[in-house]
């Protein structure tokens, strides 16, 4: 399995999930906090987080997209990840490349400024390196009504909130939904 590139902030170390983060992912996933703004159904059993770790490295080995494991540092042996980050699909619109960005955070870690820190590391990435031989133009992070942590993270960033939410998600051919969409030119 292709490794990716290991990032770091001041508190944090980003790098591969693995099968060894299996337990993590199914805490993360099985958690009623963590999915109240995620469109993951409940894991219900720990095969659902190995097929998801499966599926992440796949789309990884296929240049689809990629997830970075969010760990405290320094590393301690068998201390789980807190949550992870990554780029859920690759968007061309008008021959310009854009990403789809996610993450999720264990509520332990909640409001203490870490997905802060991994924002600002992944934007760097994404405009200072090509993402599969592709330069990425712009970054779109799709929101659920309610979850103003996340949009108020997203504004800090620079990102903006598109004002016709149907009319960017048929342009950007995102399902169309509830989520507000937020906007981030690389530029």
């Amino acid at each position: 399995m292709k490794e990716l590139k290991p990032l770091e902030t001041t508190r944090l170390i980003l790098n591969t999930i693995s099968l060894a983060d299996e337990k993590a992912i199914f805490d993360l996933f099985s958690n009623d906090q963590v999915l109240e703004f995620y469109d993951v159904k409940k894991f219900t059993s720990s095969v659902q987080a190995r097929q998801l770790i499966t599926r992440i490295g796949g789309e990884f080995e296929n240049e689809t997209g990629f997830r970075y494991a969010i760990r405290l540092k320094p590393l301690k042996q068998d201390e789980p990840m807190m949550g992870s980050f990554g780029v859920n699909r690759i968007l061309n619109v008008a021959g310009q490349f854009g990403v789809v960005i996610g993450c999720d955070l264990h509520p332990d870690y909640w409001q203490k400024g870490y997905m802060s820190e991994v924002l600002t590391v992944i934007l760097s990435e994404l405009k200072n390196h090509q993402l599969f031989s592709k330069k990425i133009s712009f970054v779109v992070a799709e929101v659920y009504v309610g979850n103003d942590g996340s949009m108020q993270l997203l504004r800090k960033h620079g990102f903006h909130q598109v004002s016709d939410n149907i009319a960017e998600q048929i342009r950007l051919d995102l399902e169309i939904s509830s989520r507000q969409i937020f906007k981030l030119a690389l530029n």
